[in-house]
């Protein structure tokens, strides 16, 4: 097997030209595609001499199969099929966040700017962007970015908008309605003072501090989306998403697939190659395996085939592209913090050193896939703090990572909780797979090693999604998902602020302050305005080991995933991204 992505990606240190990518905010960020994140003048070590499986060092995931990228012509026409385990809630990000949404979404409105889309972009390579319904951006200073958007960028031939050109003034209101709604609006609104239409197809965005973050959370998977508010107001934007996109609606047959036809009107319309894109909804994971061995499915996207089924797919489709690395987010033990037990930070390390980490990645490492520790934020290279082995970066707070019921025990006892805890009820869900469930049961066994008693409650998803996932429970603990983060800034932001609409920490409204916590968050606003790249991952490093020992939010284990293509899919170079943008530009149908 080859050097895996993740030990390259851990012997690499930022260069100076790699910085730009990272965290310029002035006029220099333009050159954001053009500066290769894993191309380092100064570093010798970081294995630029030896590209990995997409053609360069930050690329070199773990990769088996013949498919991929190739040099043969693209053919046009053809339907291009993926799959999720569920239907999207809404089509509207805006109004109802999540993944599913943010794919459905970036089909039919794209956002300014993408994720740069190159051979050499590896799956979790996020510091480059590039416009995308932008022509182009200007950085005129720190605080003010300019975006031109392309011209003859037209609606659909649909009610309302019957084939109009977007306007400068779409975007300003749009961005009203995502800055006043939007789950994920802490990361990006709170630094906007204004937004401003200069002329039809100029959008001036005046910020009111510098901003390690903010052209790169335009293109961000999850955050602005230029919704239209015709379709806001009439109630139909979740339902009916009438774009500007590559693809528009064509139909929805609830539980079973969303087909989504290519539109003409698109400015890139001749970049398009298949005629249509299904979503098949496969609840069963099984039928996704199935579907992906008689190659009725051409290629994963945000949802992964069941990891312990990727071996023997790669035996049965030996021409397939199939690409392993930890997830971009992890599982936490989440309780809710008002419980005066949860107040006390020694009962809350008690609990992590209760967890066997090491046993929930024995649940998750099948065949080549390798997962590893969560910490405050996934492990994203340049910027993850391993704590697995205690990492030395850690300090004294490298301690609670570790597996020791009998510290855990003494933890407790001195917090006055000697005789035990519990019982607390244990939130759960169905819809991430059976390791979900397996990890919740080891969660319980191992509380219970230490006089801590939970009864497990599986929820549906719309339940879990509507309570647990954004922290709305009481007197419970809960397995959780974190961040799907493209940047540390979101996880940071998104799940360790008490304002936060998308955080799962129950009770944070009344921990999580800047008054209860001003060391965190004095640390937060300066890595977000940090603009030298070095100096940002500093502290960044310092905030992870500080949330270590506050342990409000206690890091689990994270799942190794698998993406996959088929053979007869060209052009294709995944990325770990729930916008699809990555998939629309430059794929075909082989046998179409």
């Amino acid at each position: 097997m080859e050097k895996g992505y993740w030990d390259k990606f851990w012997a690499r240190r930022l260069s100076r030209r790699s910085a730009l990518a990272v965290g310029a905010t002035g006029a220099a960020a333009v050159g954001f595609a053009a500066v290769g994140c894993g191309d380092d003048d100064d570093d010798d070590d970081n294995g630029s001499s030896d590209p990995g499986p997409s053609g360069s060092p930050s690329g070199d995931a773990t990769q088996a199969g013949g498919g991929g990228q190739g040099s043969d012509e693209p053919t046009r026409g053809g339907t291009l099929i993926t799959f999720d385990n569920a239907d999207p809630p809404s089509f509207d990000v805006i109004s109802s966040f999540g993944y599913r949404q943010s794919q459905c979404s970036s089909l039919a409105w794209p956002t300014l700017m993408r994720y740069t889309e190159s051979p050499d972009r590896g799956p979790l390579d996020f510091n480059n962007v590039e416009p995308q319904l932008a022509e182009s951006l200007e950085q005129p200073d720190d605080t003010t970015v300019v975006f031109t958007l392309r011209p003859n960028t037209l609606f659909e031939d649909r009610e309302p908008f019957n084939g109009r050109e977007l306007t400068a003034e779409d975007i300003v209101n749009s961005w009203e309605y995502y800055a006043s709604t939007s789950g994920t609006r802490v990361i990006l609104a709170p630094y906007v003072d204004s937004v401003e239409a200069v002329d039809a197809r100029t959008v001036r965005f005046n910020l009111n501090q510098p901003s390690a973050t903010f052209v790169r959370y335009m293109a961000h998977h999850g955050s602005f989306y230029p919704v239209p508010v015709e379709l806001v107001d009439a109630g139909t934007s979740g339902t009916d998403p009438v774009g500007f996109g590559p693809y528009q609606l064509e139909r929805y047959d609830q539980g079973v697939e969303i087909e989504w036809v290519k539109n003409p009107n698109f400015y890139g319309a001749d970049t398009i190659y298949p005629d249509n894109l299904i979503m098949k909804i496969f609840r069963d994971p099984s039928t996704a395996t199935t579907a992906a061995r008689s190659k009725q499915l051409h290629t994963t996207t945000w949802w992964n085939l069941p990891e312990a089924d990727a071996a023997d797919l790669q035996a049965s489709l030996p021409d397939a592209t199939f690409v392993s690395f930890p997830n971009t987010f992890g599982w936490y033990l989440g309780m809710d913090l008002r419980m005066p037990e949860f107040e006390d930070e020694r009962v809350r390390r008690a609990l992590s050193m209760a967890l066997d980490r090491e046993a929930m990645l024995a649940l998750y490492e099948v065949g080549e896939g390798r997962g590893a520790y969560a910490s405050a934020i996934a492990p994203q290279p340049p910027w993850w703090l391993d704590p697995r082995d205690r990492n030395a970066e850690y300090g004294e707070h490298g301690q609670w990572f570790q597996n020791d019921p009998g510290e855990a025990r003494a933890l407790l006892e001195a917090a006055g909780f000697g005789d035990g805890l519990g019982p607390y009820q244990l939130f759960t869900n169905q819809g991430f797979g059976p390791n979900h469930i397996q990890t919740s049961e080891l969660v319980q066994q191992q509380l219970a090693e230490i006089g801590i008693s939970v009864d497990i409650v599986v929820q549906d998803n719309a339940a879990y999604y509507s309570t647990t996932v954004i922290g709305n429970f009481e007197g419970a603990l809960a397995n959780q998902p974190g961040i799907g983060q493209v940047e540390p800034d979101e996880a940071l932001q998104l799940e360790y602020r008490g304002d936060s609409g998308r955080s799962a920490i129950s009770g944070r409204e009344d921990v999580l302050t800047p008054e209860n916590e001003p060391q965190f968050f004095d640390l937060l606003t300066r890595q977000q305005q940090e603009l030298d790249a070095e100096v940002r991952q500093e502290l960044i490093n310092e905030i992870q080991v500080y949330l270590a020992g506050r342990m409000y939010y206690i890091p689990m284990a994270v799942e190794p995933i698998t993406l996959f293509h088929q053979a007869e899919l060209g052009g294709v170079n995944p990325l770990r991204a729930y916008n699809l943008s990555w998939l629309y530009a430059g794929s075909h149908v082989r046998s179409a």
